[in-house]
């Protein structure tokens, strides 16, 4: 697609979904469904239109199937036995008229008004149709994806559902030049077989049992739902923050409401080789080293389309007093474990260090036939653990087009799924005064984010913020703003700046280098400062800073030899606010104003 269309289309902030809904809406107006695909989708189950559940789900059977309607033999019968499975028209089964879900998808796309969606997002009809016409026209060399904002604003969610709903049905997944599946190595486990925690008893489990706003919320992240926990007690108030890296007041929306759980938390112990946001909270501050003082394990990376084993190992021992993480938790564990329970689970680790787990990982790969390579690509292995330690890292192959199997219970592409379809009965049965049951529709639906609910039209002095990662940055910044490196690349990159748009700027009188404030106005005494840059292709309505790199309202600079004494940090910004459902953080779907400092 790049080689014969690139153009950016500057949008709001927190209206993907409306653009998306757009092009979408334009994909099924024109016929542009990939007829290969549909077979892999379960656009075909029968749905009654009054509770948006499947007719009927056969949950005995592994994968599920369900009812659809057989043209071929004018009949009713399960997915897998049906010769032709009908995608439009109406049907009466047991008295009750169903439909194909493909027939009421399609209803709720066309049944949507681009010119509303073009409002909301400041993106052109044309522009949505044009969108969807090359994708069609590219495909299957194509492929849509919005980038790391799954939670950013409220409806960032239903966004992510119709980035799925478009690469599946113009059929994009598993073709070269669209989207292909990742191929990681597996290894060996560890060692030593550890015991499981019992989730069912952790606090954000009770959560998700006791609270509607929690229905697709996961029981492994959440940081905001712990900090939530020690302001409201529920399900019981922590008494102990264990800190080991994490950075839960720069990184977690919430402002105040962070500040406070920290501060009223008995004890809080972090393990860090920075100082952050969260550790100037700590009581005790263990010193653990950086990656660069100690050895890792294999890892396989992120993403790739080639499978490889990462190598890292330490260059330096600790320096100035820091251990690195073995020995930090070999430590702990002798203080809170019996005799019996560390020699059984730590006592290797403290003795042989981290070379048991390599050779796992190492096994894991080369015996135990589970590697997820090709009999060609184990060909290629380094002969033993000492070559791979000594080469340093291995690669192989180029990466081959293949299907990309659904994970899900039906086995195929869910584009209507059933989960949210059960969500949202199960919202309307138990929750029935729950505000936000829309978000669980298994419909495409047109939302707007919580910003331009509260604030239809922004007034001159107001933005909405976004934010973007510098090369140097991480999640919250503490490993890269004390860095002298940044010192000298703050002159270029102004990372610590927020930059507004060029006419915006002039009709409020400022200009490049202004020192500003930045505040909502719901909270007129918690400012931020920074110095204003200005641009002509941000957005009008755009407040842009680099993730992490501002000082916000916490004075960890003040510990810091090279990091910046001004710059924003969004998160800071506000009070504990989440998403409908999967209840992430959405530090961008506020309003912010913005004035010089005189």
């Amino acid at each position: 697609m790049a080689q014969s269309y690139a153009e950016w289309l500057s949008i709001r902030p927190g209206t993907d979904l409306s653009f998306l809904l757009g092009v979408l809406h334009f994909v099924f107006r024109k016929g542009y469904i990939d007829k290969e695909s549909l077979p892999k989708t379960n656009l075909d189950a029968l749905i009654d239109p009054q509770t948006l559940l499947p007719v009927h789900l056969d949950k005995a059977v592994k994968p599920n199937d369900y009812l659809v309607f057989d043209t071929a033999t004018q009949s009713f019968v399960m997915s897998r036995a049906a010769a032709a499975p009908a995608y439009e028209g109406s049907y009466e089964y047991k008295g009750v008229t169903v439909q194909p879900a493909m027939a009421l998808m399609k209803k709720s796309l066309l049944d949507l008004d681009p010119q509303k969606l073009s409002a909301i997002c400041t993106i052109p009809v044309s522009k949505m149709e044009r969108v969807a016409d090359k994708l069609h026209a590219a495909a299957p060399k194509a492929f849509v994806e919005i980038g790391y904002r799954f939670t950013r604003h409220t409806t960032d969610f239903r966004a992510q559902l119709c980035v799925h709903t478009l690469n599946i049905l113009l059929g994009l997944y598993g073709h070269e030049g669209g989207i292909l599946l990742n191929r990681n190595v597996h290894f060996g486990g560890l060692p030593v077989e550890f015991p499981k925690p019992d989730m069912s008893k952790s606090i954000l489990k009770w959560k998700i049992d006791n609270q509607a706003e929690r229905w697709l919320a996961s029981t492994v992240e959440g940081r905001a739902g712990i900090v939530q926990a020690v302001l409201d007690g529920k399900p019981y108030k922590p008494k102990m923050f264990f800190l080991w890296g994490q950075d839960i007041v720069a990184g977690t929306a919430g402002g105040k409401d962070v500040n406070d759980a920290f501060k009223s938390v008995e004890s809080i112990i972090a393990v860090s080789p920075f100082w952050s946001d969260s550790v100037m909270y700590a009581d005790i501050i263990v010193p653990g080293c950086t990656f660069l003082e100690q050895d890792q394990p294999f890892y396989s990376y992120y993403k790739s389309l080639i499978p490889v084993i990462g190598v890292s190992r330490k260059a330096v021992e600790p320096v100035m007093g820091s251990k690195d993480g073995y020995w930090i938790l070999c430590q702990i564990a002798k203080r809170v474990l019996t005799g019996d329970e560390y020699n059984r689970y730590f006592l290797q680790l403290e003795k042989e260090g981290i070379r048991p787990t390599w050779e796992s990982q190492f096994a894991g790969v080369t015996q135990h036939g589970n590697s997820g390579l090709t009999p060609e690509e184990l060909s290629t292995l380094p002969r033993s653990l000492d070559d791979l330690l000594e080469h340093g890292s291995w690669g192989t192959g180029r990466s081959v087009p293949s299907p990309i199997p659904p994970k899900t219970a039906t086995g195929k592409f869910e584009v209507y799924s059933f989960e949210l379809a059960q969500k949202f009965d199960m919202l309307g049965t138990t929750y029935p005064d729950y505000a936000d049951r829309i978000f669980a529709s298994p419909l495409p639906v047109l939302l707007e984010p919580r910003w331009m609910l509260q604030k239809p039209k922004l007034g001159d002095d107001e933005f909405v913020p976004a934010t973007g990662f510098t090369p140097l940055s991480s999640f919250a910044g503490a490993q890269a703003r004390d860095n002298p490196i940044l010192v000298a690349l703050h002159h270029r990159m102004r990372y610590a700046n927020v930059f507004i748009n060029e006419e915006r700027a002039l009709r409020l009188g400022l200009i490049e280098g202004d020192f500003v404030e930045i505040w909502m106005q719901e909270h007129p005494d918690e400012k931020q400062q920074a110095f204003l840059s200005v641009s002509k292709v941000i957005h009008p309505d755009v407040l842009f800073s680099y993730h992490g790199l501002g000082k916000g309202l916490q004075k960890t600079t003040e510990k810091m030899q090279y990091a910046r004494k001004n710059g924003i940090n969004l998160n800071h910004f506000g009070r504990l606010r989440f998403s409908p459902g999967v209840c992430g953080h959405t530090p961008q779907d506020i309003v912010l104003k913005i004035r010089k400092v005189s």
